[in-house]
């Protein structure tokens, strides 16, 4: 797999780690998703349950949750060029 990246782009991130609790309206939302998480993963196991049925969550790969709204600038894929093949 090739990843285009700038050069030192990456080097350039200072990534840090929050306390969940810090932001209340995230802690809530996460809390919300892991009860809903831990039922689906629970109905999976039951013959004929809406779990089964549906397989996988799919609303958190579209960037929203039971009653939230995906942010607008949210992206589920990308539109990228295809190769081209360039003569020696």
């Amino acid at each position: 797999m090739i990843v285009p990246m700038r050069r030192g782009e990456l080097e350039r991130f200072r990534p840090h780690v929050l306390d969940v609790r810090s932001l209340p309206k995230v802690a809530a939302n996460y809390r919300f998703w892991r009860k809903g998480r831990s039922r689906f993963i629970q109905e999976l196991g039951i013959r004929g349950s809406d779990a089964q049925r549906l397989g996988w969550q799919r609303h958190y790969v579209q960037g929203r949750n039971e009653g939230i709204v995906a942010p607008n600038d949210h992206q589920t894929n990308l539109q990228l060029a295809a190769f081209t093949q360039e003569s020696t």
